[in-house]
């Protein structure tokens, strides 16, 4: 571009981008640009880009991500250095600075670079102290204003409170002042002083005087109050890594950290995709949940008794405030990040050495990221753990092949480097990997340490390092998440987002509430968007998808990543775990426990092992060695078993303990177990309701569902009481088929009629429309004619099936009486296959309602109610009130109903499935709601 088509291009500018950019060629951050200008980093970046495309910088591939901007910048030094606040002079050397940057050859002796210092100090962001002045440094301290100053006041205090003393005017306060009084002053108090003077903070003033890199306005500030040049005290040899060998790097290293952390390899999906595609910001907890103490007692519940609904997101909920994960990798030093298995540890870690590579982030260092399962294995194979020589050979297959390149990014901490999966090591290589990466850090401890590893595998306590644990994705990020994913698989932005669009609407309806539970991992989101991918609709059998997470967890997710596991965990089959998991969760489930102790978990362990292995009193210590380290390989190899407090655990998801306790209830009826017969009291208690949901939806055959049948028969045969029989006798003959015509199934007539029956028994305060799902359940064509039109009532009279419309009718009229629901009328609809007995019985109870209404209206409403049900039980044999001697009666003609709801899903499930025919379908069904003791 020669000077007049840059003019022409630089005046065509927006005024924003104007400002973005003089901001820039200033030197400023992103974050200072944005916070300066009042808009978002991912703007300023924007902008950025559009505006080196404007003046031609483009990468030469598509898929080519070496930052533009230091040619941008230099450009701006070639036709515009005034812009730069750098002298006509020192724009040839800017261009030779551009020039040494963007060569592939390395001259890496320091002094042998001849740059004009000016342009270096121009350039630089931060600077450093020379170590060889640091004693000249301090002599200036001492001699500052600050500190002369707060010298001279204390002695004067002293000196005032001597004075004092002497007079005997010392009083007990002042004696306390004069005791306190030091007359020197410590490197801290001079390190506060010169901070509170310079109005800057006091790590900025002791990074300077620790010879550790500060900001440059820093540094100026520092040393004017010193009466010091920059000149004179800047550590010339860093300030060259910093803008001559650091860019000349990253430039030759881009390509390697685009190759290893570009794409994402996504379990079940056949290619990766693009990071940038996908990528969600992620939020982490300054401290992980699991390092909180707390008794059992602290915790709060989770199910609701009065609502009956679980809060499935306070499970893992935290009572610490979530903060930006690059806010965390920008304010602190070091990093241990943490987090469950699949919860995008080393996507974060990829993500960040992306953006440092991208100038977005760490602008100074060269990242190099590091799996450690490859470099463990790799260091077994030659013998030795060496982390020089292995990002030595690293750099060398990009070009880069002197050692001392890299002795002087490592000894001027302009290294960020990235260790990912420290839980992966093998057991073998675990101490020899930690005590090498300690030995790397303690030798160059300058630069920036982030490494990735598994919570629960976290042992070892690096110094200096801060755990921070990455959080579960809010509603917000699930939603983000969506989008991305759909957008990426699509290839059509448009159809992308009206699919995430979809997928978020059903994600957060509140029968999907399951699904949105175990949606806050990227693992678990993932399949979950992959399920719903197809059809754009969740798979109607949804414990198949719960099946295929666990399965994730519990394997594929290791061996994606070539990951073997060798501990007495490990050696379980897969069969065995989901048992050992299954014993765990239906056991604390059945007493209404969703977080527990550690050594009730250890206890379950150790008796779930003495019935799988022959362990005798002698084989018990081992056998509770064994219990802890099971527990702790549940936790670190798949987190379904997490650490909520300090020796509190819980399952990851509450739908994860369901599905294990749906597995158990399963496998009891698979394997013919009469200790089935417990768990149907639990039917139609709310508690219980997504388990036995899961449970439905798995896979049955005939002889299972025969089982369940007899099973049920034998719960309520159990029962001396004759008050239930009397309701299903009831039912029997008010559907007796010789009665009248009907084109639906006897179990459906059955099923009505029991549903009828229920709503006069049981407090119907909240009921506007009688519960007939039942019925829906086993007849389709019953269901179907309900659709047809407004009301039941009117949809059964128009397929022509009147009494079944009069029976429900009556039953309507009588319950919206009790509640105090007004009605239009009494009589029934105008037809001719209506009962005109019962009709006129009717229009003349209708006809007394004004005289009633015109003396008492309060014992109208009983008088009016017990005439209307002596009429529908004289005429229809209907409108029974049914009383029972105790509630226990009550709640077990309940869970007969939600029973054979349960087994009517199981009927349905299975035909859809094929696993039965119609024929074997009807023949469970034709003996439904019949009296259990003539069966």
């Amino acid at each position: 571009m020669d000077k007049k088509r840059f003019e022409v291009v630089f005046s065509q500018l927006t005024k924003r981008r104007k400002e973005v950019l003089l901001k820039f060629l200033e030197n400023k951050t992103d974050s200072e640009i944005a916070k300066y200008l009042q808009i978002t980093q991912s703007t300023v970046r924007k902008h950025i880009e559009e505006i080196c495309k404007i003046f031609g910088f483009e990468n030469d591939f598509v898929d080519e991500r070496r930052s533009k901007r230091r040619d941008l910048y230099a450009l701006f030094a070639k036709f515009k250095p005034e812009l730069l606040d750098v002298s006509i002079g020192d724009t040839k050397s800017l261009e030779e600075l551009n020039c040494l940057n963007k060569s592939n050859t390395f001259n890496f002796k320091l002094d042998n670079l001849h740059i004009d210092l000016t342009t270096l100090f121009k350039t630089a962001r931060l600077l450093q102290i020379d170590t060889s002045t640091v004693n000249q440094i301090k002599e200036c301290i001492d001699k500052s204003y600050p500190v002369l100053n707060e010298i001279n006041n204390r002695q004067e205090e002293l000196l005032r409170l001597q004075t004092k003393e002497k007079q005997g005017n010392l009083n007990w306060i002042d004696k306390q002042k004069m005791n306190k009084i030091v007359p020197s002053l410590s490197d801290k108090d001079k390190q506060r002083l010169f901070a509170k003077h310079l109005g800057i903070s006091e790590n900025d003033v002791e990074n300077f005087y620790r010879v550790a890199p500060v900001k440059k306005e820093v540094f100026i500030k520092i040393c004017s109050i010193l009466n010091l040049t920059w000149e004179q005290v800047v550590d010339l040899n860093f300030l060259k890594t910093l803008i001559l060998l650091v860019p000349q790097v990253r430039s030759q290293y881009a390509n390697k950290i685009v190759d290893l952390c570009g794409k994402l390899h996504i379990l079940y999906c056949s290619k990766p995709i693009e990071m940038d595609d996908l990528y969600v910001d992620v939020n982490i907890l300054n401290q992980p949940a699991s390092y909180q103490w707390l008794d059992l007692s602290e915790i709060p519940p989770i199910y609701d008794q009065e609502t009956h609904e679980f809060d499935r997101f306070r499970l893992g909920q935290v009572n610490q405030p979530r903060v930006d994960g690059f806010f965390a990798v920008e304010t602190y030093d070091n990093l241990m990040v943490l987090g469950k298995p699949g919860s995008g540890k080393s996507t974060f870690l990829k993500r960040i050495a992306l953006q440092c590579n991208e100038q977005q982030i760490q602008m100074d260092r060269v990242p190099i990221f590091i799996n450690l399962k490859a470099f463990a294995d790799f260091s077994k194979t030659i013998g030795t753990f060496d982390l020089f020589k292995y990002i030595i050979r690293d750099l060398d297959s990009c070009g880069i092949k002197e050692e001392i390149i890299l002795c002087n990014l490592l000894e001027h901490g302009r290294v960020m480097l990235l260790l990912d999966g420290l839980d992966e090591v093998s057991k073998n290589n675990n101490d020899e990997v930690i005590k090498c990466i300690d030995r790397f850090y303690k030798q160059y401890f300058k630069n920036k340490y982030i490494i990735s590893c598994r919570i629960a595998a976290h042992k070892y306590k690096f110094s200096n390092f801060r755990d921070i644990e990455i959080a579960d994705f809010s509603k917000e990020q699930i939603n983000i998440f969506a989008r991305n994913w759909f957008t990426a698989i699509d290839k059509n932005i448009q159809n992308g987002i009206i699919k995430s669009q979809k997928f978020i609407e059903q994600l957060q309806l509140p029968e999907n509430s399951q699904l949105l539970d175990i949606a806050v991992t990227p693992i678990l989101l993932t399949l979950t968007c992959l399920a719903f991918q197809t059809k754009l609709e969740f798979p109607s059998n949804i414990s198949t998808l719960y099946k295929r997470g666990i399965e994730a967890l519990l394997i594929k997710w290791d061996e994606a990543k070539g990951v073997k596991r060798t501990n007495v965990y490990g050696k379980l089959s897969l069969e065995n775990k989901i048992e050992l998991l299954t014993y765990i969760a239906a056991k604390k489930f059945e007493i209404s426990r969703y977080f527990f102790k550690k050594d009730e978990i250890k206890q379950d362990i150790v008796d779930y092992f003495s019935s799988l292995y022959d362990y005798n009193e002698n084989n018990l210590a081992t056998l509770l060695q064994d219990s802890r380290l099971v527990l702790e390989s549940i936790e670190i190899q798949h987190g379904l078993l997490v650490e909520r407090a300090q020796e509190i655990y819980s399952f990851s998801h509450l739908t994860f303990q369901e599905y294990f306790t749906a597995r158990k209830v399963k496998t009891l009826i698979n394997n013919s177990d009469s200790t089935i017969i417990k768990y149907i009291e639990n039917f139609g208690d709310e508690r219980w309701r997504e388990v036995f949901s899961l449970v439905a939806d798995m896979d049955w055959n005939f002889e299972q569902l025969q089982f369940l049948k007899k099973q049920i028969d034998e719960f309520m045969k159990n029962d001396e009481s004759s008050e239930l029989e009397d309701v299903i006798l009831w039912v029997v003959n008010k559907s007796d088929l010789n009665k009248f015509e009907t084109k639906y199934q006897p179990a459906t007539i059955r099923a009505f009629y029991l549903s009828l029956a229920l709503e006069m028994i049981f407090d119907a305060s909240s009921v506007r429309n009688i519960n007939l799902s039942l019925a829906c359940d086993i007849d389709k064509n019953f269901e179907q004619d309900l659709q047809k039109g407004n009301t039941a009532i009117n949809n059964l009279f128009t397929a022509k099936e009147f009494d079944l419309g009069i029976d429900l009718m009556l039953v309507e009229k009588i319950i919206f009486t009790s509640l105090g629901i007004p009605i239009k009328n009494v009589s029934l609809p105008n037809c001719r296959d209506c009962d005109s007995q019962l009709n006129q019985a009717l229009i003349e109870l209708e006809n007394e309602v004004p005289n009633l209404l015109k003396s008492q209206e309060i014992e109208y409403s009983g008088e009016f109610l017990e005439n209307l049900r002596n009429i529908a039980i004289k005429y229809r044999k209907i409108g029974y009130y049914w009383l029972f001697s105790d509630e226990k009666q009550e709640n077990k003609l309940k869970q007969y109903y939600y029973a054979h709801k349960f087994l009517v899903k199981c009927l349905k499930n299975a035909e859809d499935n094929q696993n039965i025919t119609v024929a074997m379908k009807r023949q469970i069904q034709q003996d439904l709601f019949l009296p259990w003791n003539k069966l």
